[in-house]
């Protein structure tokens, strides 16, 4: 196969640190999106550089002209350095970077093969001519966006296995629940999060909770003087938990509860989703996450209507009353996991750039 010259397009871990810390097995390669399994294939994968100009405090005519320079100067740098690469890889579709090259596509200045990833439904894609392919991490999002379907290549975004085994056996836990009472709920995610509702459920149930939060979902006040919630917040941790305190975490908790809130129309908690397949947990989770798994008919989790914590409350409430089903449906979540892991979106991945190389 032909080696390639990749340009790698991303909003976060998008640089050489990134990649060192998935050699050093601090991070799990699927948040580089298959850059270090293409490197591996002798690809030459680079990230672009995304410090890119911004204007900072109160805008003024000064500071905006300033802005347009550099601006200029920015792209202008980019474009010569990567106008010749044979594939241009974003695995973000809004972003500007992205925009650049399907804009210089579309004019003719360049004609890389263009992939991006698409997330979300209502997400903006100007010059949409210019991408060979759209990979799809979600079914629903696939189904929402026909525009896209003569290019679109559906691959399921998996857990990097070698990553967590790896930490896994670093943490063996000797968790041994005596009784349901011992049971530990956790949501780990922080984006778009009905804590709330979490909480409430739980509060009825007297259950034991550990949530990791940020200032967009911190739960409201009264649920931080209950004993049997541990609310770990962004003020503890700083801005996120490392990917290795977060396997730590989850290897002393039973389920994961993904509480999407109701205001949501994108696609959610597919971090934590991944985060519990590979840990072997069972999931309880809103029917609006857009990630198109049916947990309930694959045996390893329930699905409740968001914001109804009522619904939830019940659904926590089957692991009380039958509290084998957390190995049991531990086994099936670990076993989807291993049957649809990352290796498998990076196949998809290799798949899709080699049917588009010309002949």
């Amino acid at each position: 196969m032909k080696k390639l010259k990749i340009l790698y397009i991303n909003n976060y871990s998008c640089d050489e640190s990134a990649y060192n810390q998935v050699k050093n097995k601090r991070y799990p390669s699927n948040h580089l999106w298959g850059v270090c399994e293409l490197r591996e294939k002798g690809h030459h994968v680079e990230f672009i550089d995304m410090n890119h100009p911004q204007i900072k405090g109160k805008k003024n005519i000064i500071k905006k002209l300033i802005y347009k320079v550099q601006k200029k100067i920015y792209f202008g740098k980019i474009f010569r350095k990567y106008k010749n690469y044979d594939v241009v890889y974003s695995s973000q579709t809004d972003l500007s970077q992205t925009y650049f090259f399907a804009k210089s596509k579309k004019k003719g200045l360049c004609n890389p093969i263009m992939i991006a990833v698409l997330h979300h439904p209502g997400a903006y894609i100007p010059y949409s001519e210019s991408y060979d392919k759209m990979i799809f991490i979600s079914k629903p999002v696939l189904d929402m966006r026909p525009d896209f379907r003569p290019i679109a290549e559906y691959a399921f975004w998996g857990p990097d296995l070698n990553f967590y085994n790896y930490w896994k056996n670093k943490n063996v836990s000797n968790r041994h629940i005596e009784s349901p009472n011992e049971l530990i709920f956790v949501s780990n995610g922080k984006t778009r999060r009905d804590n709330n509702a979490f909480l409430s459920a739980a509060s009825e149930l007297d259950a034991n909770v550990i949530i990791v939060c940020d200032s967009t979902c911190t739960p409201e006040q009264k649920y931080f003087s209950n004993d049997k919630f541990e609310i770990i917040t962004s003020s503890q941790i700083g801005d996120t938990i490392s990917n290795v305190d977060n396997i730590s975490l989850l290897s002393k908790t039973d389920i994961m509860v993904i509480p999407i809130n109701i205001e949501s129309d994108v696609l959610c908690g597919l971090t934590s989703f991944v985060d519990a397949l590979a840990m072997g947990m069972p999931i309880i989770m809103s029917d609006n996450t857009l990630m198109g798994i049916d947990i309930e008919s694959e045996g390893f989790g329930f699905i409740y209507k968001t914001g109804d914590y009522k619904d939830l409350k019940k659904k926590m409430m089957m692991f009380y009353d039958d509290p084998g089903l957390v190995k049991k449906m531990g086994e099936k979540a670990l076993n989807f996991g291993k049957k649809h892991s990352f290796s498998n979106f990076v196949a998809k991945l290799e798949e899709v750039i080699n049917s588009s190389q010309p002949n």
